[in-house]
């Protein structure tokens, strides 16, 4: 192949030499590596390396440099040696592959005065690349590449390229690829005329280039054209008419106001259009209808308006569109139905749309069944869009919009995947959950556990504390349990105008105002909680009862709460009107009442405290009885008389003390204290009479229980004994004492001293004398009251009546046993759970 010198100029370090000295700068003295060997003939030569060399460096008198490479191996810089020839102005490389850019090559030899770059393409591989990038090449001579006709890749971006001529690319035919973002100020008819196998053409970055008419006609082949950031004000109808196969164009951050009608009507293979950063402020209905495999759309940072009705009509088959940063107030109702199947991906964030229709039930994205990512932050939503068939939903961002209330019940039901709804500064005032239990029990309750949760982000939003958040404080604590189906991010969102933590409000805490029906001194408020209507006239200086009447349908209460405190009240309660029918709890305290005979029929609680009452007639507490729903009574400070007009109310509260213990005690001694005295002397009395009666076993229970021991004290009189009990009984039942009783009393925590005949008596003195001394020498007698003692004894049952006695087989034998015998204040007896396991003793 012939030798090919092409010359490179530099324009931007571009110097004329006034005169060059033809004497040598550098001699061979001055090259100081091992690697290379250095000759001093008309040139200077150097060869690296010394054995088998890859590169030859000619140096001329004139400072001329010259770099072959041998076998068109790559060039190493690494092997040569670092020279200084700042004079040089003139660099020739021949049969050399670069790694790199000639900017590197320059510096290794310190040349700083270089006007003339020559480059040999001779044994270049032309089916790889040559990158010419970041070189600052200024021009482009015509037929430069001339011989490279099976190159495929030519760099030539980041130079100073700033003119082309119809042949500065003829020879490459088989090129696939060119690149050349450079300073290009027109595109020239023919300067592709050679080059019909480009398939990826890159002319970004070229500021006000023209491009002429029918330039790209010959590019029948080409697959991708990139044309951003050229300042490009306008394109012909016609400027891609013959390039068929494009499958991706972008015009990003042109100039573009406009597009002609067919400028894209050949490309029916074209996927990925990119119009972003434009000017655009309207489109041609018919401008996309022939891209029916356009899978990807950009349009964002436009000025665009109004989305109409055909513009998206025929883009069947898109996947991802992005409209954000428009001027978008309008989007036709279906614009978006025939791609519905296919979206995956919409931006229209940063606009001035509300998705507002004629009928409010309707919106654009209603066909969207493929959606997953759906970004509308910045717009003027004030609803957010209900998206039944969005199945595949993943991420709706509707933050930065005007909605002012959220419907939770839409998202009660498990989704394919996770989804997460950023609805983060918006307005925010209320979370409805209207229907959230019927759709739960159908959607949830009756699915399996494989879905998904809705997590819903509410920060920054001005939600009020007031009646309508009822159903979020519920959800605060549980008492709408989504079972994580709903998440909503509550934390660190505060009620509107207040530092109260949203997550800190409680249902009972939920109050609303109403004024419908109240009185005109009255405040009145609904609490959902209770499901209650609160009337509160306290301290209004009244003297008659309020009527009230509420609307049922507005408010969802069962019961009212009359509160009619601290007033001036003499007149006993009545029924004003069948509201006073609904009162479950009427406070009356702190008037001038002295007499009361009606009660409302559902009534909870009554507060007659405070007032003038000295006695409840007998026909009241009859009602008082019937009303089976009374709770609480309260009648503190109330100057009740203890007489017989009041044995029928003294009855009641004998029977229902229950109902008025807080405050009935404490109003009978602050007001009669002789009468009340009276009572408890009454009831003390009582209650000697029943430890008189029962005090044996009350003691053996105390005593059991380590409880009031001073009760059960044993007297110091026996303390010299030298037994703690004697045990008396016949020959008969030695086989009880030994087996049962002794081991028995072996078991208790105190060691008893116990005298039996058959062990402590001793021989030659008479039983009675025995049984006498037995007796005296011991603090207690136990005697075993078998059947053969009955039948030993005709005094027994005397005996019996005047004695206490404990019957064996009695579960509390031991127990009662224990408390018959002597004890000490030293040492107080700790119950325990012996169980002799024996059955009845039959005597």
């Amino acid at each position: 192949m012939t030798s090919i010198s092409t010359i490179f100029w530099i324009s931007t370090v571009l110097i004329i030499l006034s005169k060059i000295d033809e004497t040598f700068s550098i001699h061979c003295s001055d090259v100081n590596n091992k690697q290379c060997t250095c000759f001093n003939s008309e040139d200077i030569e150097i060869q690296c390396p010394i054995k088998d060399s890859k590169v030859a460096i000619f140096i001329s008198s004139a400072n001329n440099i010259n770099i072959q490479c041998m076998d068109n191996s790559l060039l190493d810089l690494k092997r040569i040696p670092d020279l200084s020839i700042s004079d040089s102005t003139f660099l020739q490389l021949e049969n050399c592959n670069i790694n790199g850019n000639f900017t590197e090559i320059v510096e290794k030899f310190s040349v700083k005065n270089l006007s003339k770059l020559i480059v040999s393409f001779e044994g270049v591989n032309q089916n790889g690349a040559i990158q010419l990038n970041n070189n600052e090449i200024g021009h482009i001579p015509e037929r430069v590449f001339n011989k490279l006709n099976s190159l495929s890749r030519l760099f030539l971006f980041d130079n100073n390229i700033t003119s082309l001529s119809k042949d500065s690319f003829v020879g490459l035919e088989n090129l696939k690829l060119l690149e050349l973002s450079n300073r290009i100020r027109k595109i020239y008819l023919k300067l592709f005329a050679k080059n019909s196998f480009l398939e990826n053409l890159r002319l970004a970055s070229n500021p006000g280039v023209i491009i002429e008419d029918g330039a790209f006609n010959n590019l029948t082949h080409l697959k991708t054209i990139d044309l951003s950031l050229n300042n490009i004000t306008e394109v012909s109808e016609d400027i891609f008419k013959y390039c068929k196969n494009l499958v991706s164009i972008n015009l990003d951050q042109n100039l573009l106001r406009s597009l002609p009608v067919g400028v894209f009507r050949n490309l029916r293979k074209l996927s990925e259009l990119n119009l972003s950063r434009n000017k655009l402020t309207a489109l041609s209905a018919n401008l996309f209808d022939k891209l029916q495999n356009l899978k990807k759309l950009d349009l964002s940072f436009n000025q665009l308006i109004r989305i109409e009705e055909n513009l998206f009509g025929k883009l069947i088959n898109l996947q991802r569109l992005d409209l954000h940063r428009n001027k978008i107030s309008y989007i036709y109702l279906r614009a978006f139905e025939q791609m519905s199947r296919t979206i995956t991906y919409m931006d229209i964030s940063y606009n001035k749309w509300n998705n507002s229709y004629i009928f409010p039930e309707f919106s654009a994205f209603d066909p969207l069944v493929s959606i997953k990512e759906l970004i509308l932050n910045h717009n003027e939503f004030i609803d957010v869009p209900i998206m039944l068939a969005a199945l595949n939903l993943e991420f709706l961002d509707l933050s930065y919009n005007k909605i002012n209330s959220l419907e939770i019940h839409p998202y009660i039901q498990k989704q394919m995947y996770p989804l997460t709804i950023d609805l983060s500064n918006n307005l925010l005032e209320n979370v409805n959950f209207i229907l959230v239990e019927q759709n739960w029990i159908q959607n949830v309750n009756n699915t399996d556990e494989t879905g998904k949760s809705t997590t819903i982000k509410l920060a920054n939003n001005p939600i009020v504390c007031d009646c309508n958040m009822y159903d979020l404080a519920r959800y605060n604590v549980r008492d709408i349990d989504l079972k994580n189906i709903v998440n909503l991010q509550l934390d660190g969102v505060f009620c509107a105008n207040e530092s109260k933590r949203i997550v800190d409000v409680k249902p009972q805490d939920i109050q609303c105002k109403v004024l419908e029906g109240c009185p005109n001194i009255c405040g009145c408020n609904f609490e959902p909680f209770r499901k209650a209507m609160v009337v509160n006239c306290s301290f209004k200086e009244l003297e008659a009862y309020p009527e009230f009447k509420f609307n049922t349908s507005e408010f969802a209460y069962n019961q009212t709460v009359l509160i009619i405190r601290g007033n001036n009240l003499t007149k006993e309660p009545y029924r004003i009107n069948d509201s006073y029918d609904n009162i479950t709890k009427l406070d009356l305290s702190q008037n001038l009442l002295s007499s009361v005979s009606w009660v409302p029929p559902r009534l909870v609680e009554l507060n007659l405290s405070t007032n003038l009452y000295r006695n409840l007639d007998g026909g009241f507490v009859r009602k008082l009885k019937n009303t089976t729903t009374l709770i609480n009574l309260y009648l503190k400070d109330n100057p009740l008389e203890c007489t017989c007009k009041s044995l029928d109310f003294q009855k009641y509260l004998i029977q229902y003390y229950y109902k008025t213990y807080q405050s009935l005690p404490i109003a009978f001694i602050a007001v009669h204290y002789p009468s009340t005295i009276a009572c408890y002397s009454s009831v003390f009395s009582i209650l000697i009479a029943l430890y008189y009666h029962y005090q044996t076993e009350i003691k053996i229970y105390l005593y059991a229980k380590n409880m009031c021991l001073w009760l059960a004290t044993e007297k110091e009189l026996d303390k010299d004994k030298i037994y703690d009990v004697f045990v008396s009984y016949v020959n008969q039942d030695e086989h009880f004492i030994s087996e049962y009783l002794l081991p028995g009393l072996d078991r208790f925590d105190y060691p008893f001293k116990v005298c039996i005949h058959s062990r402590d008596w001793y021989p030659g003195e008479f039983i009675a004398t025995h049984v006498i001394k037995s007796v005296t020498n011991s603090r207690r007698t136990f005697v075993v009251l078998s059947n053969h003692f009955l039948e030993s004894d005709n005094e027994v049952k005397s005996y019996l009546k005047t004695n206490i006695y404990i019957k064996w087989g009695d579960r509390y034998f031991w127990t009662k046993f224990r408390y018959a015998l002597p004890y000490y204040r030293e040492f107080f007896y700790v119950p325990n759970s012996i169980s002799l396991g024996i059955a009845n003793l039959t005597m």
